[in-house]
């Protein structure tokens, strides 16, 4: 009997050896992701810094207002209901769109939870959730948005995010967002 106790106890103490090596690991591996996230916000710090040293020198125009608020009008005129019904449809409708208004760079439409309903790029992530962001915040309040100039990270072109609800009545059940070239 006490020699069972004794293999019971050398297994348990090998054990939490075992598990104290693996604590460790993780510990250490999480000192290194902290590590390079502290890197990365760096470097996002000093890309933000080189943006907003370009964007001082830019300067919305009276022709770029007047594009800004005719943008808007369009939005508003398109957003309907009926592009939260299907996917495909609402894509291949985007797609003609864009071509009909080649101002806009991007179209997307979002659900009332922030997800990317459908878009008139392929490459969108469907899962991606922009509740965060001010054009959907805004939007989804029933307001009608649109950003400060910035420069796109997939065109490099100066960008203004325009955004308006989707109303079905009174209720907003989504937000049509434009990427709008300036």
């Amino acid at each position: 009997m006490m020699d069972q106790i004794t293999v019971n106890s050398q297994q348990l103490a090998a054990g939490v050896e075992e598990i104290t090596a693996n604590t460790q690991e993780q510990k250490n591996f999480i000192g290194q992701i902290d590590d390079y996230m502290e890197g990365f916000y760096q470097e996002i710090s000093d890309l933000n810094k080189e943006t907003n040293y370009f964007m001082q020198a830019f300067e919305i125009t009276e022709a770029d207002k007047k594009i800004i608020e005719e943008s808007v009008e369009i939005l508003k005129e398109i957003s309907s209901p009926k592009l939260m019904q299907d996917n495909n449809q609402s894509r291949m409708l985007l797609k003609k769109l864009i071509k009909k208004y080649d101002r806009f760079e991007m179209l997307s439409i979002f659900n009332p939870e922030g997800m990317n309903f459908s878009s008139n790029i392929e490459e969108e992530d469907l899962t991606k959730n922009f509740s965060h962001r001010e054009y959907f915040s805004e939007a989804i309040k029933g307001n009608v948005y649109y950003s400060d100039p910035y420069i796109s990270l997939d065109s490099y072109n100066y960008c203004i995010a325009i955004s308006v609800p989707i109303k079905k009545q009174e209720e907003v059940v989504g937000v049509l967002m434009g990427d709008l070239n300036i």
